[in-house]
């Protein structure tokens, strides 16, 4: 694995490798490993500070979840998006 072990590290290098890798694709092999090739933009947009803290702003109350599509069973007012096997429950 990566060998990461604070929270902040491991965001920003998830961030890193979104924006630098084939059409932010994230992929692992059977070992749980990245496995994903460099994309072919010149210059990405790694930082965007402001989209960063307007985003952690928005999902301070969220609750993130990883679930099988079958089990949910939102409720009124509930906002949920399936996103190739992750589910975020706002």
């Amino acid at each position: 694995m990566h060998g990461l072990t604070q929270p902040l590290e491991i965001a920003a290098r998830t961030i890193y490798l979104n924006k630098t890798c084939f059409n932010g694709l994230w992929r692992v092999n059977k070992k749980g490993e990245f496995n994903v090739t460099f994309g072919r933009r010149k210059n990405p947009s790694i930082v965007q500070e402001d989209n960063l803290k307007a985003s952690a702003a928005a999902l301070q109350n969220a609750n993130l979840a990883c679930k099988d599509y079958t089990s949910i069973r939102p409720k009124a007012g509930d906002l949920f998006t399936l996103i190739r096997l992750i589910l975020l429950l706002i």
